[in-house]
């Protein structure tokens, strides 16, 4: 991921990560993984519940671990994602996810992206709004758009 939208240099995000998964139960599982990540290398490890409904049309995750770089914090991370069939082909897209990432001082950083659109077996498109925190939120930005994703 390459994010640089920003103003302002020190917000422009590079992030390259490799992760190892051990699935623990059917909705349990445990990562670690290291990367990197502006100003430098990172390690993280972090559990997760992940459930999922018969009809594969709602999933819900809850991730909590700890990050280590130039010190500890906690991140934790929340996902729902609902896909109810409109057609044959096609599915409404409805997306919420949210990461929160503290140290013990402050709020370092945090994200929350909504995604409401359609979607059919390989293209997903619609309203995107995204709304991003920095350094206790005294630093925060906003946008609104349009968003297309397509699964090769």
């Amino acid at each position: 991921m390459f994010d640089t939208e920003y103003t302002e240099d020190t917000h422009n995000i590079l992030f390259i990560r490799n992760t190892v998964s051990y699935k623990i139960s059917d909705r349990f599982s445990l990562h670690n993984g290291f990367g990197v990540k502006n100003p430098g290398a990172f390690f993280l490890s972090y559990l997760q519940y992940q459930y999922k409904n018969k009809q594969n049309t709602l999933n819900i995750s809850y991730s909590a671990g700890a990050t280590y770089q130039a010190g500890f914090t906690l991140e934790q991370s929340f996902l729902i994602e609902y896909t109810p069939k409109l057609t044959q082909k096609l599915n409404a897209f409805f997306r919420l996810s949210a990461v929160g990432n503290t140290d013990f001082n402050e709020y370092t950083r945090g994200f929350q992206h909504i995604r409401i659109g359609l979607k059919d077996e390989k293209l997903m498109y619609g309203l995107a709004f995204n709304a991003e925190q920095f350094n206790i939120s005294w630093d925060h930005l906003e946008n609104l758009g349009v968003f297309v994703k397509y699964n090769f």
